[in-house]
Order: structure tokens, then C-alpha cells, then sequence
């Protein structure tokens, strides 16, 4: 299974997943014409898509849907609650699930499991393609069960490291903003991650994408420090990288 993130923060997020023969899209936040660019990059098409999976509502991880359905009439996942976030009137293949379930794709196997972000019903995405597993959670203020549950023993991560906590709380974002950012609907910091990771990470060498990161309050040099200190810390190996915005 192969994972490649397009872009990742609070301008856009799109996550790429080959499965083999099921090549899905994780939220559709940047424009059409970038995803479709950052895909051809990497070898793909934006007409090769299965589906396109929604982890919520937000305009950063839905604002292509509006061109990229009109163009490319591609099956859209997501809760109901998500679905209606939005216009999603403009889709015109809606298959809606439900917060903790499971349901194929081709043969890939996915389950939405709930995270804690400030959104009617957000979730992250655990693949299962048989060979390998992956989970995709950008956007959760604190590790929840279901999070902790799905990450163990992933051979691949997107993850966020959303802010270093020093950078945050020395910063010139007014109180009330600092404590949503790390409140547990917010986001997940440096050090959040570390420990998830900690606690998820088998003896398999995964790739670790570090995702989501702030670019007021985060760098990616701060982010790598601190994973990789936590892992290196408990003896935890992992390829940790970060993911462009």
C-alpha cells in the first residue's frame, strides 16, 4: 500500500491511497487543479480515483468537490452528519456511512473510526488492503481509544504533529485561541504525537508522515526533533518524515 500526502494544513489537506486495485482520496481540500497536478506528479490521474473519503466538514477538507464532481463524477464517503456540513448536493454518487463501521473499496478495507476535533461527526481512516494496514488522522485534539486502537501496528502513518507547545503558548494568538488549538477538540501537538506513536509503533519500521503542521506555531525541524526524541527515547524505530504543506 502506498500513501502520499498533496498537501497537508489549514489551506488545503488531501491524502493519496493506492491500495492496489482501489485508489482512493482522502478529503478533497486543495483546489482541483492542484490535486490533480500533485497526483500527476507522483505517476496518477485524477480520473484513475475510486472514491474520495471525507474526514469532515471544514472547507479545507472539502472545498474541491465543487469542480472536481462536475469534472470527474467520483464516489463520495462520508458520515451524514458530515455530508451535511456542507452543499453536498453537488456530488453526485453520495455513499453515506455510519461513525465506527467498516466498508470496501475494491478490495481495500476501511473503517472510520471518531476522533475528537470540533466538527459535527469527524473521523479518521484505518486501511486494511490484507498485506498491510495505514491509518490517516489529521485533525484530532487528543489520542482518543479508537485512535489509539486503529494505530497499532500500522506500516503507515499520516499523523498530525500540529504545533510545538512553547511555540504556541509564546506566541501572539489571543488566549482563547491557544486554548482551542490545544484543547481536546483542537489539535494534536509535537509532543501528542511522540507519545501516540510510542504506543502504536510494533517492531516493523513504519513510514511516520507527521502532518498538519502550523505554520505559525510549528516547524518542521521542531516536529522531527520531538517525535524522533520520544521514539529514540523507548527504543521505537520508525522513518519519520513531514509532509509538505
Amino acid at each position: 500500500m502506498r500513501l502520499e500526502v498533496l498537501g497537508s494544513s489549514s489551506a488545503g489537506n488531501a491524502t493519496l491511497v493506492d491500495g492496489g486495485d482501489a485508489l482512493v482520496l482522502v478529503d478533497a481540500g486543495l483546489s482541483t487543479r492542484q490535486i490533480s497536478l500533485r497526483m500527476e506528479a507522483l505517476g496518477y490521474h485524477l480520473a484513475d480515483l475510486d472514491a474520495v473519503l471525507i474526514t469532515h466538514e471544514h472547507g479545507d477538507h472539502v472545498s474541491a468537490l465543487r469542480v472536481m464532481m462536475k469534472k470527474h463524477p467520483i464516489p463520495v464517503h462520508a458520515n451524514k452528519k458530515t455530508f451535511g456540513g456542507f452543499d453536498s448536493s453537488i456530488i453526485p454518487t453520495k455513499n453515506e456511512f455510519s461513525t465506527g463501521s467498516s466498508f470496501y473499496v475494491s478490495s481495500l478495507h476501511i473503517t472510520a473510526f471518531p476522533v475528537s476535533h470540533g466538527a459535527a461527526d469527524p473521523v479518521g481512516f484505518f486501511f486494511n488492503d490484507g498485506e498491510e494496514k495505514a491509518l490517516v488522522a489529521t485533525d484530532s485534539g487528543q489520542a482518543t481509544k479508537e485512535l489509539l486502537k486503529h494505530a497499532k501496528g500500522c506500516q503507515t502513518y499520516v499523523i498530525e504533529s500540529n504545533y510545538d507547545t512553547e511555540m504556541l503558548m509564546d506566541g501572539s494568538y489571543p488566549f482563547f485561541l491557544k486554548q482551542k488549538i490545544s484543547g481536546p477538540f483542537g489539535h494534536m501537538s509535537n509532543d501528542d504525537c511522540g507519545m501516540l506513536l510510542v504506543d502504536s509503533i510494533e517492531d516493523n519500521d513504519p513510514r511516520v508522515i507527521l502532518a498538519h503542521l502550523s505554520k505559525d506555531n510549528n516547524t518542521p525541524q521542531k516536529a522531527l526533533e520531538t517525535v524522533n526524541g520520544f521514539l529514540e527515547r523507548t527504543g521505537k524505530k520508525a522513518r519519520v518524515e513531514v509532509c509538505s504543506r
